[in-house]
């Protein structure tokens, strides 16, 4: 009998049907066996141990006096890394993710034209709460609040939060391919605004339990305010056996224009990261998880201006960004939701006799004298009490500057708020808040919180009595 007689016979067909849908069958099961779970729990207990390096080199831009920009080439090396374990989740998408960490090394490196700077985390601060925010991992330590810089330090390109973040939700098969959701690659980007944006994964293969997925994509947006373009590629691997995610390669690439609160940007990042399960870790104790509140303590979230050779520091929130430091005047700069709002010049000056600081009439009159013909008059002058000694008087002046505008230059309504602020033994500090008068009330109370946030350094040795000049 050949073939297709055989295959005639109804009891013969019925017995090769009954094979071939075994065979299919058998073949779906064989492919549902072949699709792999990447994931982790945010109940996972165990501790890790992470790794973060980075080489940033490109150009940065700056606005001279004739408002042209200026590119200056740019160079840093990051190095960190700190024990992480995760903390109970607050929510869904990026809220999802928190950590508790403790860091034994945290510095970069960087040099802008012939400028060198190192940035490191002080010692006392090295446990800290890192918590998944829209705009990025927000970052604070319990025991004491973080500078500018060490803030901006421990949040390289690619964090171990974020990395996770890009794991796919369902099962997946070698060769599939799959859009990570718009939170997840801001999250890792930290856009505060996004206009349109794709991070494709793709399962590139599973051997000896490690599976390899490959990514890329780009993000167009704004960052504190500025037009910003950034394009990631790389990968990382998921140890299937561990049930983590254990390294992540990123190259990313920014183009930022100059904004407000930043240097303008033309930079690539090369990132590693690395991640090991390494069970328990002292300083993450489950006592110490349970220590964390769930909503963080106001003071414990604030950042720190330090100037040692003025003898003081002043504390502020997160929404003033530090835009310039020297050795005469810091620059803070208020950015909610990608707006200027406000800006504060911080200065010292010279100190007066001990119990001593400048009368309220000079002062009037030095801010008078220092605003010029933009001046039209004092609104208020009030002195703002203190729970110590220290002497903070708010002087609230009007007036108009000129400002580029879609229109051309135009005359715009402008209130300035001088403070001094003395402390009992002379030494004396100013500062100088400037905000369009349309945007008075979302500054709020947020010029007194930081005129109270000045706190004077004991005293080393401070010549007294040199003439005193307002910035």
């Amino acid at each position: 009998m050949d073939v297709w007689n055989w295959v005639r016979n109804p009891r013969e067909f019925a017995i090769l049907s009954g094979f071939v849908v075994l065979w299919q069958l058998t073949a779906v099961r064989s492919f549902a066996a072949d699709k792999v779970e990447l994931s982790e729990s945010a109940n996972d207990k165990r501790a890790f141990r992470v790794s973060v390096s980075m080489e940033l080199e490109g150009h940065v831009q700056t606005v001279v006096a004739d408002g042209k920009a200026v590119a200056l080439k740019l160079s840093g090396v990051a190095d960190l890394s700190y024990y992480e374990r995760r903390l109970p989740s607050l929510g869904r998408d990026a809220a999802d993710f928190r950590g508790l960490r403790f860091y034994d090394k945290a510095n970069f490196s960087s040099q802008v034209a012939d400028r060198k700077s190192d940035t490191r985390l002080r010692q006392g601060l090295q446990q800290i709460v890192a918590e998944g925010q829209s705009d990025g991992v927000r970052m604070y330590c319990p025991h004491g609040p973080l500078t500018y810089e060490e803030a901006e330090l421990i949040r390289p390109p690619v964090d171990s939060l974020t990395a996770v973040a890009l794991l796919p939700a369902d099962r997946v098969e070698v060769g599939e391919t799959w859009q990570t959701p718009r939170w997840a690659y801001q999250f890792l980007t930290a856009f505060e605004a996004v206009e349109k944006g794709s991070l494709e994964c793709k399962l590139e293969s599973v051997e000896d339990n490690i599976a390899r997925i490959s990514m890329t994509g780009e993000v167009i947006g704004g960052i504190l305010g500025a037009a910003s373009q950034v394009r990631l590629t790389g990968h990382y691997l998921y140890d299937l056996k561990a049930q983590c995610l254990t390294r992540m390669e990123l190259n990313q690439t920014e183009n930022r224009a100059v904004g407000a609160a930043s240097p303008g940007l033309q930079v690539t990042a090369k990132a590693v990261l690395t991640r090991e399960a390494v069970g328990e870790f002292p300083a993450l104790s489950d006592g110490s998880i349970a220590e964390i509140p769930r909503v963080p303590k106001p003071g414990t979230l604030l950042l720190m201006l330090e100037s040692p050779e003025w003898g003081i520091k002043v504390y502020h929130d997160r929404l003033w960004h530090l835009f310039h430091q020297s050795s005469t005047v810091s620059v803070l700069r208020l950015m909610e939701k990608g707006t200027l709002v406000a800006q504060c010049n911080v200065s010292q000056i010279g100190a007066a006799p001990a119990g001593k600081h400048i009368a309220e009439k000079q002062f009037q009159q030095d801010v008078r004298t220092a605003i010029g013909p933009e001046f039209h008059q004092i609104e208020k002058a009030e002195v703002i009490p203190t729970q110590d000694k220290r002497y903070v008087l708010r002087v609230v002046s009007s007036g108009e500057a000129m400002q580029k505008t879609s229109k051309g230059v135009q005359k715009i309504p402008v209130i300035w708020i001088y403070y001094l602020v003395a402390n009992p033994d002379g030494r004396q500090i100013v500062l100088i808040f400037t905000i369009e008068a349309s945007l008075m009330e979302r500054l709020k109370d947020r010029d007194v919180n930081l005129a109270l946030g000045v706190d004077f350094l004991p005293k080393k040795s401070t010549k007294s009595g040199p003439e005193i000049k307002m910035p």
